[in-house]
């Protein structure tokens, strides 16, 4: 019996060994994997950072052949004004909608007929509240 015992023991150490060595190696991949990640996200990051650089290089070239008017074309100058216009437009009906906009906050959901948002107040009630209150005085 005792033979049996002692080789359980032996047994569940090994096994419990084993399992410790899993642990650590999937720690290892683990922080292998985090590790991974940040540089990914470092090299994502360091991408996206060049390509607005060049964006900006590009955008800022562009800027520069177009500010003066004597050395554009007759083309370039009627795209510049359309664009113009067409910013404007939008300009005048981005402030439409706001207004309308405004003016529905201002007015509320159920205001929408201002007139007959007053109350009725019905007469026959009028009158009689004023005879209990005659009577009442009366009594006194």
């Amino acid at each position: 019996m005792k033979k049996n015992t002692k080789h359980k023991n032996l047994k569940q150490n090994s096994l419990a060994k084993k399992k410790d060595s899993r642990n650590l190696n999937m720690l290892k991949k683990k922080t292998i994997k985090n590790s991974k990640k940040k540089k990914n996200w470092k090299q994502k990051n360091m991408m996206k950072k060049e390509q607005e650089f060049k964006k900006n290089l590009k955008n800022a070239k562009k800027n520069k052949k177009n500010k003066n008017p004597m050395q554009m074309s007759s083309t370039q100058k009627e795209n510049t004004k359309n664009s113009k216009n067409k910013n404007s437009k939008k300009k005048k009906n981005l402030k439409k909608i706001q207004r309308q906009r405004r003016r529905k906050m201002r007015r509320g959901r159920g205001k929408k007929n201002p007139r007959n948002s007053k109350k009725k107040t019905n007469l026959s009630q009028k009158k009689f509240n004023e005879e209990e209150f005659s009577e009442v005085e009366e009594r006194r």
